[in-house]
C-alpha cells in the first residue's frame, strides 16, 4: 500500500501556487503550516573546533551560500497538521515507535504518533516520524496547495538555526529557549542547571522565536533533513544543496529534542537515524520554495 501510495502523489502534477511578499509569514491554506521567509546569506557550516559540546563531525567548517531566500514552517509540523494529512490521504504512519521505558530506548508496537508514550496536545509536534514519513508528507501538501514544500537541507537547517548567530546558549539559560532533558528528568544525562516546564515534547510557540522567526529549532523534536549520513562536512557542497553522496539509509537529523543533553542543543550539532525508525523524540519541519 505504502509504494502504491507513494507513487500517486509521485506522479501528481502541481498547481500553481500563489506569491507572497518576503517578509509576510503565510500559510497556502487554513490548515497548512505557517511559513515565515529566509533571507539569502553566507555563514559558516559546522562548529568551531573550541565550541563546548562539540564533537568530530562537526567539521571542518565549511562556507555556505545561499544564494536564494526559501520559506521555512514557522515551527515543527504539528499533531493536528499531521493529522490532517492522514485524514486526506489515507497513508499509513502506526508502525511501532521507539519509547523510553524507564531504562532504554526500543520499538514497541501500539506507539506511534497518534500515541507516543506521553501525552500531546494538537499544537505539539508530531513525533513516532520517519524520514519516509515526512517526505510523503512534503509530497502531499506540495499536491494539495501548488507550491514545492520539501525537507530543508543540512545547510539550510543550520542557516536557519543560527539566524545571524554563531555563538551557543549556556547550560543554565538553555530552559529559556530550548526543550531538552532538564533537572525533572529521569535521564542521567539531564541538563541540572535549570527546571523545565515541560517533561516531553512542548506545543509550538512554547519557546521564543529566534532572529528568523522560527520557534523550536533546538530541542523538543530532533528534525530530519534531506541528507544522507556523512561522518563531517568535508565535500559540502558550497551552494547548501542537500548531499546525496553519503550513506543513504540514513539521513541527517538536527536540532536536538526533548530528551537531550544541553550539549546537543547546539545549532550546530548533527545526528543521524535509518530513513524508517520511528522514535517518539523525531518530528520535522519543512522547506517551502519561493517563487
Amino acid at each position: 500500500m505504502r509504494t502504491f501510495w507513494r507513487a500517486i502523489l509521485l506522479t501528481a502534477a502541481l498547481g500553481t501556487a500563489p506569491v507572497y511578499a518576503a517578509d509576510e509569514p503565510f500559510r497556502d491554506c487554513a490548515l497548512c503550516p505557517e511559513i515565515v521567509s529566509i533571507p539569502a546569506g553566507r555563514f559558516l557550516l559546522g562548529s568551531p573546533d573550541d565550541e563546548p559540546g562539540r564533537a568530530p563531525q562537526e567539521g571542518p567548517q565549511q562556507s555556505i551560500t545561499l544564494a536564494n531566500a526559501f520559506g521555512m514552517t514557522v515551527a515543527e509540523i504539528s499533531r493536528a497538521e499531521f493529522e490532517t494529512f492522514i485524514a486526506e490521504s489515507g497513508y499509513p504512519a502506526d508502525d511501532a515507535c521507539h519509547v523510553y521505558d524507564g531504562l532504554t530506548w526500543k520499538p514497541q508496537p501500539g506507539f506511534d504518533w497518534r500515541n507516543p508514550g506521553f501525552e500531546q496536545g494538537p499544537d505539539h509536534p508530531a513525533v513516532c516520524i520517519n524520514a519516509e514519513d515526512a517526505q510523503a508528507y512534503a509530497i502531499w501538501l506540495s499536491r494539495k496547495t501548488g507550491a514545492r514544500y520539501r525537507l530543508p537541507s543540512e545547510a539550510e537547517w543550520e542557516y536557519a538555526a543560527k539566524a545571524g548567530t554563531v555563538g551557543t546558549v549556556a547550560p543554565e539559560s538553555l530552559c529559556g529557549v530550548a526543550n531538552g532533558a532538564a533537572m525533572e528528568s529521569s535521564f542521567e544525562y539531564r541538563n541540572t542547571a535549570c527546571r523545565d516546564p515541560h517533561p516531553a515534547t512542548a506545543p509550538s510557540g512554547a519557546y521564543p522565536a529566534n532572529a528568523f522567526g522560527l520557534t523550536g529549532m533546538l530541542g523538543n523534536a530532533l528534525e530530519w533533513t534531506a541528507d544522507c549520513y556523512t561522518p563531517s562536512h568535508e565535500g559540502a557542497d558550497p551552494s547548501g544543496a542537500p548531499r546525496l553522496d553519503g550513506d543513504c539509509r540514513y539521513r541527517i537529523m538536527r536540532g536536538g529534542n526533548w530528551a537531550a543533553a544541553a550539549q546537543h542543543l547546539r545549532p550546530s550539532n548533527r545526528g543521524a537515524n535509518p530513513i524508517g525508525d520511528r522514535w517518539a523524540t523525531n518530528g520535522f519541519r519543512l522547506v517551502r520554495e519561493l517563487e
